[in-house]
C-alpha cells in the first residue's frame, strides 16, 4: 500500500480503501474540523465520506476506510537474449526492458546475440 498523499489526491490520483475499494477526490476544505477537512466517496458507501488530512479515518486507530493511494501499473515489454561467450560459466540469458512494444522490436536483434523471446508485455506497478 502506498502512503496516502493529499496533493496527489488533490491532483486526481487515484486512491483506495485499506480494504482494497476505489476511493473518489470529492473536496478539502481546511476550514472543516480537522477529522472532516477531506471528502470522498467511496464504492459501494452511499454517501460521501470525511477524513482527515492524512488520509485516516478514525484519529486513534486502523480503520477499512483508511485512504492510501492506489497503485499504478504500466506495460513494458521485455525481450529475452541467450548469451554465449567462449565459456561455460559465461553462458546464460540476460534480459532487456523496453517502455515500448516498437522499441522491444527495434532492438530484437541483440547486437549479434541470440533473441530467446521478443516483446514479452509484463505489468508492473510503478
Amino acid at each position: 500500500m502506498k502512503p496516502f498523499d493529499l496533493q496527489k489526491a488533490i491532483a486526481g490520483d487515484p486512491m483506495v480503501t485499506r480494504d482494497g475499494r476505489a476511493v473518489r477526490f470529492i473536496a478539502y476544505v481546511s476550514e472543516f474540523e480537522e477529522s472532516s477537512r477531506l471528502l470522498v466517496a467511496i464504492k459501494g458507501v452511499k454517501n460521501v465520506r470525511a477524513h482527515y488530512e492524512n488520509g485516516s479515518y478514525t484519529a486513534d486507530a486502523l480503520h477499512d476506510a483508511d485512504l492510501f493511494m492506489a497503485p499504478k501499473k504500466r506495460t513494458v515489454w521485455v525481450n529475452v537474449y541467450e548469451t554465449r561467450l567462449n565459456t561455460v560459466r559465461n553462458h546464460g540469458n540476460c534480459a532487456a526492458v523496453f517502455d515500448t512494444e516498437e522499441g522491444a522490436h527495434n532492438n530484437a536483434d541483440g547486437n549479434g546475440v541470440r533473441v530467446t523471446a521478443i516483446a514479452i508485455p509484463i505489468e508492473i506497478e510503478d
